[in-house]
Protein backbone atom coordinates (compact mmCIF):
# COMPACT_ATOMS: atom_id res chain seq x y z
CA UNK A 1 0.00 0.00 0.00
CA UNK A 2 1.34 3.36 -0.63
CA UNK A 3 1.91 6.19 1.55
CA UNK A 4 -0.53 8.30 -0.26
CA UNK A 5 -3.42 5.63 0.08
CA UNK A 6 -2.15 5.07 3.75
CA UNK A 7 -2.92 9.21 3.69
CA UNK A 8 -5.58 9.03 2.62
CA UNK A 9 -7.37 6.43 4.32
CA UNK A 10 -6.58 8.03 7.89
CA UNK A 11 -7.85 11.43 6.45
CA UNK A 12 -11.56 9.71 5.99
CA UNK A 13 -11.21 7.45 8.96
CA UNK A 14 -10.45 10.83 11.26
CA UNK A 15 -13.11 12.81 9.39
CA UNK A 16 -15.99 10.05 10.48
CA UNK A 17 -14.57 9.79 13.72
CA UNK A 18 -14.61 13.44 14.48
CA UNK A 19 -18.00 13.88 12.41
CA UNK A 20 -19.22 11.09 15.15
CA UNK A 21 -19.04 13.20 17.81
CA UNK A 22 -20.90 16.19 16.33
CA UNK A 23 -23.53 13.92 14.96
CA UNK A 24 -24.86 13.00 18.50
CA UNK A 25 -24.66 16.35 19.79
CA UNK A 26 -28.08 16.87 17.87
CA UNK A 27 -29.75 14.28 19.69
CA UNK A 28 -28.83 15.29 22.89
CA UNK A 29 -32.42 16.81 24.15
CA UNK A 30 -34.21 13.62 22.77
CA UNK A 31 -31.87 10.74 24.93
CA UNK A 32 -32.30 12.96 27.82
CA UNK A 33 -36.09 13.08 27.23
CA UNK A 34 -36.40 9.37 26.63
CA UNK A 35 -33.96 8.29 29.54
CA UNK A 36 -35.64 10.81 31.62
CA UNK A 37 -32.31 12.38 32.11
CA UNK A 38 -31.22 16.59 32.07
CA UNK A 39 -29.47 17.50 28.84
CA UNK A 40 -26.60 18.12 30.78
CA UNK A 41 -26.07 13.94 32.26
CA UNK A 42 -26.92 13.34 28.54
CA UNK A 43 -23.97 15.50 27.56
CA UNK A 44 -21.64 13.49 30.21
CA UNK A 45 -22.64 10.37 29.22
CA UNK A 46 -22.22 11.30 25.80
CA UNK A 47 -18.93 11.87 26.54
CA UNK A 48 -17.97 9.21 28.73
CA UNK A 49 -18.86 6.98 25.80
Amino acid sequence: MSNSLKILLLAIVTFFVGTSEYVIAGFLDIIAKDTGISVASAGQLISIF
